[in-house]
C-alpha cells in the first residue's frame, strides 16, 4: 500500500490522502483549505469559475492524474468522512464519474447547505454511495468498514481500510471527539478497536490544546442554563455551526430546562427538518415538539 498524504501534515484544513494498490487508487476527503500550499490565503468565492488546471498552478488542487473533470478516471472512489466543507469543499473538481462513499446523514447536510448558498458555491456528488457504520465495502484492492463516531460534523465516519492481497490494514480517523452527547461511540472503540492496525492516520486538530471552558456537552448544558436563568426576560443571543447537532440539542434542553422559548433559524429548521428520518442517532431530542 502506498500511502500520499497531499495535504493534511501541517495543518488542520484541507484534508486529502491517496491510497494506492496495485490498479486501486482512492483518495481519503478532498476538502477546502484556509490556505494553499504556498502559504497564501484560500477564498472560495475566487475558485469559482476556475478550471481544475489553474487551481494546480495555484497549489489549491494537486495534480493527481485521472481525478479530475476533462480527464479519463484512473481513481476507483473517493471516501467522504463528514460534511465540513475542510473535508469535501473541492469535490466539484473532481470527475463525476468517480463514486463518492459518504454516510447518509452527511450527504443531507450537503445538499442542505446547497440550498442557503449561491448556487455557484454548491457542491454536486454526482455519483454518490452511502455508507454505513461497521458495513464493509469492497474498491477494488481495498475493503473499506465505517466506523460510526462523536463529532460536530453529524453522522461522521472514521474508516478501517485492508489491502486485501497482502492484509495490510490503515485507520483514518476522520475528525472525532470525546465530548459530545455520542460520547460512547469513542468509549465503545477505545474498549474494542479493530486489531492489527499498521497505520495510523489520524488528524491532530486538539492535540497542542489544553482545558477550555468545558470539559463536555453536559458542562455546556448548564452553563446555558445558568445563563438563561440569569436573564429573566432579556433576550439571549447564541451562535453554533447549524451542523452540529449536539449543540442545537444542548440549547433545546437548556431552554426546556429554564422554560425559555427556543427560536432557531431557517437553516437549523431545515437541517432537523431533513434528518427527521435519522433521529435514532440524535438522542434526547423530543422530535414530536419540533
Amino acid at each position: 500500500m502506498r500511502i500520499i498524504i497531499h495535504r493534511g501534515t501541517h495543518q488542520i484544513d484541507g484534508t486529502c490522502v491517496e491510497l494506492r494498490v496495485g490498479e486501486t487508487r482512492i483518495i481519503l476527503d478532498y476538502g477546502m483549505p484556509l490556505a494553499a500550499s504556498d502559504g497564501k490565503e484560500v477564498n472560495e468565492s475566487s475558485l469559482q469559475d476556475r478550471t481544475a488546471a489553474e487551481l494546480i498552478k495555484e497549489h489549491v488542487l494537486f495534480d493527481i492524474p485521472g481525478l479530475y473533470n476533462g480527464q479519463e478516471p484512473q481513481v476507483s472512489g473517493i471516501l467522504i468522512s463528514h460534511s465540513h466543507k475542510d473535508h469535501y469543499g473541492l469535490l466539484n473538481y473532481l470527475h463525476p464519474d468517480i463514486p463518492v462513499y459518504v454516510s447518509e446523514g452527511a450527504l443531507k447536510l450537503i445538499h442542505v447547505l446547497n440550498v442557503f448558498t449561491h448556487k455557484r458555491s454548491h457542491i454536486s456528488i454526482q455519483n454518490p454511495y452511502i455508507v454505513k457504520h461497521k458495513a464493509s465495502f469492497d474498491i477494488g484492492d481495498f475493503r473499506v468498514t465505517p466506523y460510526l463516531v462523536d463529532h460536530s460534523g453529524f453522522d461522521a465516519m472514521s474508516f478501517l481500510i485492508e489491502e486485501k492481497p497482502t492484509g495490510k490494514r490503515l485507520f483514518y480517523s476522520g475528525d472525532f471527539r470525546a465530548s459530545g452527547w455520542r460520547r460512547s461511540l469513542f468509549d465503545r472503540f477505545i474498549k474494542n478497536p479493530p486489531k492489527g492496525i499498521n497505520c495510523l492516520l489520524m488528524e491532530g486538530t486538539m492535540i497542542e490544546r489544553q482545558g477550555g471552558a468545558y470539559e463536555d456537552e453536559s458542562a455546556v448544558l448548564s452553563g446555558v442554563e445558568d445563563a438563561l436563568k440569569k436573564t429573566e426576560k432579556n433576550v439571549v443571543l447564541a451562535y453554533c455551526s447549524g451542523q452540529n447537532i449536539d449543540r442545537i440539542v444542548t440549547f433545546y434542553k437548556a431552554a426546556r430546562h429554564a422554560k425559555a422559548l427556543l427560536i432557531i433559524d431557517p437553516y437549523i429548521a431545515t437541517v432537523l427538518h431533513v434528518l427527521k428520518n435519522e433521529r435514532n442517532k440524535i438522542p434526547q431530542l423530543d422530535w414530536d415538539s419540533i
